[in-house]
């Protein structure tokens, strides 16, 4: 008997070495594999080699199987296989409880990406824009519903086509030139026509470029809207745009005409004013819309006129006075006027400042530089420059040289430096023309009292 256990206790050493018990438990993860399984090892580590050979070969009585090896029992043994059932029990239960947290998760994981892949399987099936999946050279690898219906195809017939097949030969450059960006990771929008079986259409295209796993670019989505309405709308408003210009226009000219009807002698000064004020700020870098602003405010700048009496704007001589005040009016008579029309420019405020000077003398708020708009101050020159180099009832033209030395001679001072430097380039060019007879390069001489009336005038 002594032996026996002898023999046992060398065994499990040997199995506690080499961690038996403990890997199967971990390994296993079964309560039952880990109290049985350890036992049914010990039992054949206890046999001799010869007997463990001849175990499996044994095809007799149960009495044979028991005579092939020796087992001795004792109760000095119960506390150990009590402490390795404990220990296979408690390991067994952490690690099952380990793997079926992680299966939890996995299966979570699983059902969170069968939902997205579902949503957006949905999204894609239902979108009315065509929604298309691409390789690298623009071949079709999928097209969502809404592009077959708009192409009349199938599935697998666009799988045959390249996008360059379902655009308009003008715009398969484009349409190359964007997948080139998209393989250099650039999102393109551009529009183009497409042949559908509702005719030709008007499209939208976005190509972006899809990434894998390790950031490459394997792919490319396209997804195009139709806008044929939208552009036919667009074509629409445009003409209606056109229209109320023309209309606006119309209007401008016959306020300014109106106001031209009381002195003859300066029929077509505003539009001349408006040209030259244009020209200006188009050299100095002004954005359209400014420009467009400067020109309508050319063109009826001198609309206050009409508050003036006729015998002073006719009158042949110098102004009095009185007179003269009366016609340092029409600025804000003008602005009165004009600010009751919704302009898109603040029209009224640039008429309402262009007589104002840079040193505070002008009128009619006596603005100094940094009050007064710019485009009042290209107005101002303009309007100088042209008063000089028209006819009036008391001298006939003076020339544009008479014209230049005198926005020279008071720049910084009347007029912005800047402005002033643009104009001389301008009308010192042989190409400009106010395109007018009476603008001729004459020479004159003029006081200051009727070069300050002709600026007010």
């Amino acid at each position: 008997m002594s032996n026996y256990i002898k023999t046992f206790f060398e065994k499990l050493k040997i199995f506690g070495n080499r961690h038996t018990v403990l890997s199967h438990a971990v390994l296993g993860g079964l309560i039952g594999y880990l109290v049985i399984h350890p036992i049914g090892m010990m039992m054949t580590g206890l046999m001799h080699h010869h007997d463990q050979q001849n175990l499996f070969h044994i095809h007799g009585s149960l009495s044979q199987i028991k005579n092939s090896f020796p087992l001795a029992f004792s109760l000095k043994m119960l506390p150990w296989s009590i402490i390795f059932a404990l220990i296979g029990i408690m390991v067994g239960v952490f690690y099952g409880n380990w793997i079926n947290y992680v299966l939890k998760l996995l299966e979570k994981k699983a059902a969170r990406l069968n939902d997205s892949e579902c949503r957006y399987r949905t999204l894609v099936e239902s979108s009315s824009d065509s929604i298309c999946h691409l390789d690298l050279k623009g071949n079709f690898i999928y097209m969502n519903p809404a592009g077959l219906r708009q192409n009349d195809l199938t599935l697998v017939q666009v799988k045959k086509l390249n996008c360059r097949k379902l655009v308009e030969p003008v715009y398969k450059n484009v349409l190359l030139k964007a997948l080139v960006k998209a393989k250099d990771g650039t999102t393109v929008r551009f529009q183009h026509k497409g042949r559908t079986k509702r005719g030709m259409r008007w499209f939208e295209s976005t190509v972006s470029p899809i990434k894998d796993e390790d950031g490459k670019i394997e792919s490319v989505l396209r997804i195009s809207r139709d806008i044929t309405e939208h552009k036919a709308g667009e074509k629409e408003l445009k003409s209606s745009v056109s229209k109320l210009r023309t209309n606006l226009w119309d209007a401008l000219t016959a306020l300014a005409s109106l106001a031209e009807k009381k002195v003859p002698h300066a029929a077509g000064h505003q539009d001349r004013v408006s040209h030259l004020a244009c020209a200006i700020a188009t050299e100095m870098g002004l954005s359209k819309d400014q420009i467009e602003g400067i020109r309508v405010s050319g063109i009826v700048h001198d609309v206050g006129m009409m508050n003036v009496p006729t015998e002073i704007l006719t009158k042949p001589g110098n102004l009095t006075k009185v007179e003269f005040e009366l016609v340092k009016l029409h600025p804000t008579v003008g602005r009165d006027i004009l600010k009751t029309i919704d302009f898109p420019w603040p029209v009224a405020k640039i008429v309402y400042q262009h007589h104002e000077r840079l040193d505070g003398s002008g009128y009619p708020k006596r603005l100094i530089d940094k009050d007064i708009m710019l485009e009042a101050k290209i107005l101002a020159v303009a309007d100088t420059v042209e008063a000089i180099c028209s006819n009036r009832p008391h001298r006939a033209s003076l020339g544009i040289k008479e014209a230049i030395k005198e926005i020279e001679k008071k720049k910084g001072i009347y007029y912005d430096p800047r402005v002033v430097d643009v104009c001389i380039k301008i009308v010192s060019k042989k190409e400009f023309t106010f395109s007018h007879p009476h603008l001729k390069n004459t020479t004159g001489r003029a006081t200051k009292k009727n070069t300050e009336q002709e600026e007010a005038s």
